[in-house]
């Protein structure tokens, strides 16, 4: 009988990594919701339904990397959105707001099960310690999203 692989100290590096911010992200972020393909890395966060203003962190930096886009996925497609009753989703890197204005269902809605871009800044650089954030907040009476599966997906590319 073989005795089992040696874990490489890569895959005990991205264990403790993920081990250690487990906390920081409200126990939304597991083993399952990290996904590495060769230099990007994607974060998925389950938001779970919305009712109001919210504000959910979507990644720390753990080196220097670019953002690429941050977009979020409903279950639950948004209609007659106006400027009096619309969702907007703000993203910010610490206090830095990297989508300036915010995306607004105002001026697109959010389609089911497609992907909706909240249109991060081109480039966007990341250091080790930086928190990503998305705001979500509520204007007048839009489209419920209380009964919808929202996931954020955090994308970057690393080691740079």
């Amino acid at each position: 009988m073989r005795a089992p692989p040696t874990p490489r100290v890569e895959d005990i590096g991205l264990q403790t990594w993920m081990a250690g911010i487990a906390s920081a992200f409200q126990g939304r972020l597991t083993p399952h919701n990290l996904h590495e393909s060769g230099r990007r890395q994607v974060n998925t966060i389950y938001l779970g339904a919305l009712a109001g203003a919210e504000t959910f962190r979507i990644y720390v930096g753990r080196q220097p990397m670019t953002l690429e886009a941050v977009v979020l996925t409903s279950n639950t497609a948004t209609t007659g959105s106006t400027n009096t009753a619309k969702w907007v989703f703000t993203v910010a890197v610490n206090a830095t707001t990297v989508n300036p204005g915010g995306k607004s269902t105002s001026s697109g809605e959010i389609k089911a099960d497609t992907q909706y871009d909240l249109g991060v800044t081109a480039n966007t650089r990341l250091v080790n310690g930086d928190v990503v954030k998305l705001t979500v907040t509520k204007t007048g009476v839009p489209t419920s999203l209380a009964t919808a599966r929202l996931e954020a997906h955090a994308v970057v590319l690393l080691g740079e």
